[in-house]
């Protein structure tokens, strides 16, 4: 089976998306450069769904909210963009280092995404990070 996004360079960015934006399909150093200088690569950007020429456009959460005021029960909130194509994975962590996925496959939606997520142990510091992909 022919993959639907062929990448030639591994760059993260499919061919016909690098041709689009004036790439070389065949040259990873255009999916590495970070065109907008915000730290993240033109290939994450792509990934993300994120603009590549925007500093401020970036994948962040926003907030954590504390729905109960007994730490059992929190809404996260973070910037999405309506991409199709474009999925968000939820994780938590209580160390910051072993990561626990809460919810998979979070399709993008217009500007803010919101889930709420139920304790898991009785932990007093708790981690989250959302991680874009497009499968």
């Amino acid at each position: 089976m022919e993959d639907p996004l062929p990448d030639l360079d591994g760059d993260y960015i499919p061919n016909w998306v690098e041709v689009a934006m004036g790439f070389d399909p065949q040259d990873p150093s255009d999916g590495r450069a970070d065109d907008d200088g915000d730290g993240k690569s033109n290939g994450k950007e792509w990934l993300a769904g994120t603009d590549r020429l925007d500093r401020n456009s970036e994948l962040e959460i926003l907030s954590v909210v504390d729905l109960t005021g007994a730490l059992d029960q929190f809404e996260v909130t973070w910037t999405s963009v309506s991409n199709p194509g474009v999925f968000y994975d939820l994780e938590l962590s209580e160390d910051g280092h072993a990561w626990i996925p809460i919810e998979i496959d979070i399709p993008a939606t217009a500007t803010l995404t919101k889930r709420i997520v139920n304790r898991l142990s009785p932990s007093r510091r708790l981690f989250f990070r959302v991680g874009a992909r497009r499968p």
